[in-house]
């Protein structure tokens, strides 16, 4: 049955020319179930429900913000294809109290693959970024678990700055300039990554010395991010201090600066 028919549906979505958000203010709903009558959950459980859109040079496509919940499965967005990613795109933002999980989701050609700010909270698995400024940009106090995605050809591939908390596992992140950058007071923790082929560091911490600069927390093991003299290797340095070596290892470790 068509969403918008659903005399029982109890969410809204707002369906813009170049966006699709929740902020409520706008024209132009449109009505999407979040459980169905059995009271199991059926395809409308996420109040925003988007399957196998696909979204080619618009601006800013996906947005979500104050308390929006979502679940974007098998998008393509894609931007225009020019050496220098368009500045003011973004694939899909997250902001407010946003709750989203995007499965199987393709964005390239643009500045920022995922936005993620204030207190976003999202799963993305199983999603392709490439040719972008920032593959995923988690910032503020957002928190993300990030599984089996793929992040190439991009300048880098995850940031972290505010106190964003993040979780990668199982992730690919090769060919890029640097392949996980940390700032501020972020959180990370790596687990069974492939960061290699990165022109500069495949973890890096702030942008001078870490000691002084960083205030956040990296821990980890098992992931594979080869030095600039290994195949395949992240030309500067597997990570940018030594103590972060323990990424490497079966047993792992914690680094915190706070």
């Amino acid at each position: 049955m068509d969403p918008r028919k659903q005399d029982h549906a109890n969410y809204r979505c707002h369906r813009g020319r170049d966006a699709v958000g929740t902020d409520g203010n706008s024209p132009g709903w449109s009505r999407i179930c979040r459980i169905c009558k059995r009271g199991n959950l059926c395809r409308w459980h996420s109040p925003y429900y988007a399957p196998k859109l696909r979204f080619f040079g618009a601006r800013n496509n996906l947005w979500f913000t104050d308390r929006a919940q979502a679940l974007v499965i098998n998008v393509r967005i894609h931007g225009e294809e020019t050496k220098t990613p368009k500045l003011e795109k973004a694939g899909i933002i997250l902001r407010g109290q946003t709750q989203a999980t995007i499965l199987d989701t393709t964005i390239s050609f643009l500045a920022d693959g995922i936005i993620m700010e204030d207190m976003a909270q999202a799963i993305i698995e199983r999603t392709t970024i490439s040719n972008t400024l920032f593959g995923i940009h988690i910032r503020d106090a957002a928190q993300t678990l990030i599984v089996r995605t793929h992040i190439t050809e991009s300048e880098d591939g995850v940031v972290l700055t505010g106190r964003c908390q993040a979780q990668i596992v199982d992730c690919v992140i090769v060919n890029n300039k640097i392949g996980v950058a940390l700032l501020e007071h972020a959180a990370v923790v790596l687990i069974g990554n492939r960061i290699a082929g990165n022109k500069l560091y495949g973890v890096l911490p702030a942008l001078h010395d870490p000691r002084v600069w960083f205030a956040g927390f990296i821990a980890g093991a098992n992931n594979v991010i080869p030095g600039p003299t290994e195949s395949n290797g992240n030309l500067m340095g597997a990570v940018y201090l030594e103590e972060l070596l323990f990424l490497t290892t079966e047993a792992g470790g914690t680094w915190c600066q706070r």
